[in-house]
């Protein structure tokens, strides 16, 4: 069974480069940032890549309750 990887940030920096590592071990991600498109691109990019799973949250999660939020919709695996 695959490990799952909750990311913040994931679109640039130091998110982004979490992501590839965490995907390279073969670990399944979900992926949040505020970016749609980078997020679709980068998903698509390391599914291809490495046979794992990606979940992406296109969401602001500098407010609070986003987190708890983006955290309940990882756990029942209806992400939007």
């Amino acid at each position: 069974m695959n490990k799952t990887a909750f990311i913040t940030g994931a679109s640039s920096g130091i998110g982004l480069e979490l992501a590839h590592v965490f995907a390279k071990h073969g670990d399944d991600l979900v992926l949040a940032a505020r970016s749609r498109s980078k997020l679709d691109k980068l998903k698509e990019e390391l599914e291809k890549q490495h046979n794992i799973k990606v979940y992406n949250i296109s969401k602001d999660l500098s407010f609070l309750i986003q987190p708890k939020k983006s955290m309940r919709r990882s756990n029942s695996k209806t992400l939007s």
